[in-house]
């Protein structure tokens, strides 16, 4: 049997301990009862031949619908 180490992910980001924190305006509540009330993005670095990658897709909270996505 061989142990494979896990990958530590490179963050994207680092945080800056200085800066001002963004109010979390939705407060963790992703319901949504009419379209386009709420919106939510999140990106992600996906490897590829040439390098890495960055998605980004917007999401509508009420039916999880993308609205947009962006390479």
């Amino acid at each position: 049997m061989i142990h494979k180490p896990r990958r530590k992910p490179n963050g994207i980001t680092k945080a800056d301990r200085i800066a001002q924190k963004s109010d979390d305006l939705l407060r963790r509540d992703f319901y949504a009862d009419k379209p386009l009330k709420k919106a939510v993005t999140d990106i992600s670095e996906v490897k590829a031949k040439d390098g890495k990658l960055y998605v980004s897709v917007i999401f509508d909270c009420f039916d999880l619908m993308p609205l947009g996505i962006a390479i």
